[in-house]
């Protein structure tokens, strides 16, 4: 295993878990958030900071479980075909980016993400969810991302 190989694993484990309940467009979208968040510069780009430091930017502020996922599962073997192509930029982002709009012109990248009904991180929600500073730009099945 190389040093990328478990930064990809890492990955794929923390889209699994914030981004499960919505199948494989779910775990992408969040693993594209994750992405925009090194292409942004977070923590100068470093992905093991950015992954580490994840929870200091989530919606919730309850630990995550140890539960790992399960290999045999459909999205979850498919999130694993893709995910390095997330991380090594060869994957286009087809789930946050809208792929044509009138003015030609893409949103921002999504850099938040989370479930409106579970946010229960007070600066979270006062922060990006209630913001003028941080537009809603995509919804993937409950989750919402924010620039």
């Amino acid at each position: 295993m190389t040093g990328s190989d478990f930064i990809i694993a890492k990955l794929a484990l923390r889209a699994w878990q914030d981004g499960k309940e919505n199948g494989i467009n779910g775990m992408l979208a969040v693993a594209f958030t994750i992405k925009n968040r090194v292409k942004a510069g977070w923590y100068d780009g470093d992905w093991i900071e950015v992954l580490s430091n994840h929870k200091k930017w989530s919606h919730k502020l309850e630990p995550y479980s140890s539960q790992l996922p399960n290999p045999n599962n459909f999205a979850f073997r498919s999130l694993l075909q893709e995910v390095s192509g997330i991380f090594s930029g060869a994957r286009r982002d087809d789930i946050l980016m809208a792929t044509e709009s009138v003015l030609s012109v893409a949103p921002p990248p999504a850099l938040y993400y989370g479930v409106l009904e579970e946010i229960d991180n007070p600066w979270f929600l006062d922060n990006i969810s209630r913001s003028i500073d941080h537009r809603r730009i995509a919804q993937v099945g409950t989750l919402f991302f924010w620039t």
